[in-house]
């Protein structure tokens, strides 16, 4: 646009030279044109031979006299002016029509997601009775459904993801892990690190209250506050466990039940609030916070229910 309006105003500059040398053409070319077509009929051979010649010079002159006219005249330019911001403008609703698309596919996802959670909350309210096996599968269903989701949800691709559901056991004194999704089915299967309250990312998000998300793991400031303690730290942490978002599991203001982690291999999956700018792909990571929140949530709900029917269960094994 800047090169348009550089044109534009260096012709404008030139306009009154250029319209007078045109001017000069025309008449110049006119009278060619019709002493070359005149001296045809002559019976001069001097004449009638330079006859055409000086025609088509004339000629030349008029068709070069009408396309400076196309470069110079102003609507001309202007017309070029307003196509270009016609372009601009259809570019920018395209953008707004793909992001505006984007949004209603994270939305979906968002909300066919919530049903899903919702319905296995409906499940552990039904339940006559919750032993270890009814609570481990309702876990499980939970991080397989968000699984399910994290490609039009949170954007993952090819990330190796993790996403794994602590929960505190009291008589430990540690986050156990009770349900765990990878990316790499058989890594989900082997032993679970469990944490105490300030021990790594799942430790410190519990301690805290509070969320804890990183979009980048790797730089070492981050990594030496969030890093897993030596005894308990692995090789394959840094490149597993790039970006992540850890969530407090609690119900209002209550100590937390347990803590929601999910992570990937891949940076700004996950981004704080303060750092999110115009970029896309800046704000579907601030919805994928957002949506974990959410998640949190729910799951806080099916833990409190299964807890609380636990507990009443074992009261009454108790009395009897």
């Amino acid at each position: 646009m800047k090169t348009i309006e550089h044109v534009t105003g260096y012709l404008d500059s030139l306009s009154l030279s250029v319209k007078t040398l045109r001017l000069v053409a025309l008449v110049v070319g006119v009278g060619m044109s019709a002493v070359g077509y005149y001296f045809r009929g002559s019976e001069h051979p001097i004449l009638s031979e330079n006859a055409d010649t000086i025609w088509l010079v004339g000629l030349s002159m008029l068709l070069l006299a009408n396309l400076v006219l196309v470069f110079v005249d102003k609507q001309s330019v202007e017309l070029l002016k307003s196509l270009h911001a016609k372009e601009t403008e259809v570019e920018a609703t395209e953008q707004t029509v793909s992001e505006l698309s984007h949004d209603n596919t994270t939305l979906t996802a968002w909300l066919a997601l919530t049903k899903l959670l919702s319905e296995l909350t409906d499940q552990a309210m039904a339940a006559d009775t919750v032993d270890r096996e009814t609570t481990i599968r309702l876990y499980k269903a939970a991080v397989e459904f968000i699984a399910e989701y994290k490609g039009r949800l949170f954007g993952f691709n090819d990330d190796y993801a993790n996403i794994a559901i602590y929960e505190f056991d009291q008589s430990r004194g540690e986050l156990v892990c009770v349900a765990c999704y990878r990316t790499r089915p058989s890594d989900a299967e082997v032993e679970h690190r469990s944490w105490k309250p300030g021990e790594g990312h799942v430790g410190k998000a519990y301690e805290l209250q509070t969320e804890l998300v990183c979009s980048d793991a790797r730089v070492p400031d981050v990594s030496a506050w969030i890093s897993a303690p030596p005894e308990k730290f692995r090789e394959e942490d840094t490149n597993r466990y790039v970006s992540l978002a850890a969530i407090p599991i609690a119900l209002e203001a209550e100590r937390p039940l347990g803590v929601v982690i999910m992570t990937s291999s891949e940076p700004y999956r996950f981004v704080n609030f303060q750092q999110v700018d115009d970029d896309p792909l800046m704000q579907r990571a601030k919805y994928s916070v957002a949506a974990l929140q959410d998640i949190a949530a729910q799951i806080a709900q099916l833990m409190f229910i299964l807890r609380s029917k636990r507990n009443n269960q074992e009261g009454e094994t108790d009395d009897k």
